[in-house]
């Protein structure tokens, strides 16, 4: 029993599959663990055809650069459980180091395999990344819940006001549900989808006007979507754009937005 015990404690496996466990390897722990491992892998693998849309979003920062990294799971119980949560610590630390790259990290896919055999759910690593401010300034947002995180990196000198600026703009990312930066970045076929799919809308209007009134919904949906675009949360009387300006003269210099990264549970 002794070896059960210290089988379930380093595994959390339930007692009659650590008691199988060591029948099968001749009471050899290291070779029971093996087998344990191999049995978790299976079970994981039958499910992998469910939906995993439960989860949380992991947020680390060490100085200028961030990491964040997504782990779902399908229940929101198993989301709240230490295993879970320990798992996405450690992702977090190898994201900071990994980057993207630590979703093909083999030690990481063994895991979360294992994970997913003990907490009899499927457990999915969805997305991580990095994100790297280096001279300028990085903004960070972990909504309460856990489930909506944010990176966000400034061009501009790293004083009181930009790195309070860093945190408004990490804010308005997550309340806004911001996509891209300004309307340049969005890639040239998105936007005639979505202009012919205005056009579409108002074909019954007089021909002269189509134009001007398709463009009129496209600028909204720019303002909807586009980060420069949207009111600012703290101040309805402004775009982003015009709270960067305002920083970008307390600052002395320009402020603008480098990048951004957004996470959020299940979207």
């Amino acid at each position: 029993m002794e070896l059960v015990k210290k089988l379930r404690e380093i595994t959390g496996a339930g007692i009659m599959d650590c008691k199988k466990a060591l029948e099968a390897s001749a009471g050899n722990i290291d070779k029971a663990l093996s087998v344990l491992r191999d049995k978790g892998i299976a079970q994981a693998t039958k499910r992998e055809g469910r939906e995993a849309k439960e989860g949380l979003v992991g947020l680390k920062v060490q100085g200028q650069a961030g990491a964040l990294a997504e782990l779902n799971c399908e229940t929101d119980f198993v989301a709240r459980t230490d295993d879970f949560k320990n798992m996405l610590e450690t992702l977090k630390e190898k994201t900071l180091s990994l980057g993207d790259s630590v979703v093909n990290d083999e030690s990481v896919i063994n895991a979360i395999r294992e994970l997913s055999g003990k907490l009899g759910e499927k457990v999915q690593l969805r997305r991580a990344a990095r994100l790297d401010a280096q001279s300028g300034v990085l903004g960070t947002y972990l909504h309460s819940n856990n489930k909506i995180g944010i990176l966000v990196s400034l061009n501009g000198p790293r004083n009181e006001v930009t790195e309070q600026c860093a945190r408004d703009i990490a804010m308005q990312i997550a309340a806004a549900r911001s996509q891209f930066i300004s309307s340049k970045d969005i890639p040239a076929e998105l936007v005639e989808r979505e202009k012919q799919f205005f056009l579409d809308d108002v074909k019954n209007k007089p021909a002269n006007i189509q134009e001007k009134i398709a463009q009129g919904k496209l600028d909204k949906w720019f303002a909807e979507i586009c980060l420069l675009d949207q009111v600012f949360i703290k101040n309805e009387d402004q775009r982003v754009s015009q709270y960067l300006s305002e920083i970008s003269g307390k600052a002395g210099s320009p402020v603008t937005v480098q990048r951004f990264i957004r996470f959020e549970v299940g979207r």
